[in-house]
């Protein structure tokens, strides 16, 4: 990959868009990927797609995001930028609900308009995978409550009507009117959080069942869900159900992180090497024994070396797919940054909580 600089004299990473009145630092440039890293990204992503969907055992159809654990060789200072060998490295989780990447990249664009003449439009590419199966047809969007969605999703929507999408904002008690609907926002199923009202998951979950195409296939149970990260667990990793696991948990000498498996934004997330000592680390899992948690091996992105950067960014990369039954179609990439010293703090890279992205990655 390579991360061509517009500007090496000003600042490359400050705010240049505003989420609920605060300033989301963006990096001042284009990252570009090659052939064989674009392919080693399908690649994986298809086979932990077809191996988690194997396990669901349901239908489902919807723009998915991947968000990839990166790694990096041959890391290099260049006269455009930085250049680096990018390898996978792992997956933290498949966001099926609604992926806001789309209208995160639409409003940067918005703001940002130099990057709009380099990078691809998330909108033109799922209009154009979408169209063979709703070509022609009204679709309702309904926005939920999640921060980016409010903030950005109209803007989001009107890029795929500039692209040649039926698309209709709606409200929710409007479904009946469309045969196509769209739900921007999480709906998850049982105690798990959701942007939207019981009685308009069971609309929703009745209109499926009826033939209306819903996008995306709305989970009825924890278990069909394609974004439950209980089926990203490996064989190292561990649920957390009993005191048994508890105590393997603590006594376990590995660097773990405790996951709720049908999680949004980071909620829920305790990393163990984040704990004062053990005490801490015990209590905390005390608390949510045989509450949907999973103990999996933490996995930790890379540091650039920056040098406009102070100590660095963090990446990540996440690949969009169009996911129709078992097959996903490539969409495009984004990939997200934040300054190195914030993420050691938090631990994760998330733009509703301030940190950045470049767009989408030109591919």
């Amino acid at each position: 990959m390579e991360l061509v600089l517009f500007n090496r004299s000003d600042d490359i990473f400050r705010g240049v868009m505003n989420l609920a009145n605060k300033k989301i630092n963006t990096l001042r440039g284009v990252v570009i990927m090659s052939p064989e890293e674009k392919k080693e990204i399908i690649s994986y992503s298809k086979k932990v797609y077809q191996r988690v969907y194997s396990k669901t055992k349901t239908e489902f159809t919807g723009h998915i995001r991947l968000d990839l654990v990166p790694g990096i060789r041959n890391f290099e200072k260049t006269s455009r930028g930085y250049k680096w060998d990018l390898f996978i490295r792992g997956i933290y989780e498949i966001n099926s609900n609604a992926p806001e990447c789309g209208a995160a990249t639409a409003a940067l664009h918005h703001g940002f308009p130099e990057l709009a003449r380099f990078q691809p439009s998330p909108a033109e590419r799922i209009v154009e995978s979408l169209n063979g199966q709703i070509a022609n047809k009204r679709v309702g969007f309904i926005i939920g409550e999640g921060i980016v969605k409010k903030e950005w999703g109209s803007l989001f929507m009107k890029e795929m009507e500039k692209r040649g999408l039926r698309v209709e904002r709606i409200e929710m008690n409007q479904i009946d009117n469309y045969e196509c609907v769209w739900r921007f926002g999480d709906i998850r199923s049982g105690e798990a959080y959701s942007e939207f009202p019981e009685w308009f998951k069971k609309a929703l979950c009745e209109k499926q069942r009826g033939g209306s195409f819903i996008l995306n296939t709305v989970a009825e149970t924890p278990e069909e869900d394609i974004g439950n990260k209980y089926y990203l667990m490996g064989k190292n990793d561990r649920e957390l159900l009993d005191e048994e696991d508890l105590r393997w948990a603590v006594e376990d000498g590995r660097d773990l992180v405790l996951k709720p498996f049908r999680g949004a934004s980071g909620k829920g997330i305790v990393f163990k090497k984040g704990c004062r000592n053990t005490e801490e680390w015990k209590g905390v899992l005390k608390k949510r024994l045989n509450r949907g948690f999973g103990l999996f091996e933490a996995k930790w992105l890379p540091r650039l070396a920056v040098d406009e950067v102070n100590d660095g960014i963090a990446i990540d990369i996440s690949p969009s797919f169009l996911a129709n039954g078992s097959e996903i179609t490539y969409l495009y990439s984004i990939m997200r940054v934040e300054k190195y010293s914030e993420y050691e703090k938090r631990g994760t890279i998330n733009v509703a909580k301030g940190a950045g992205f470049v767009g989408t990655v030109i591919d």
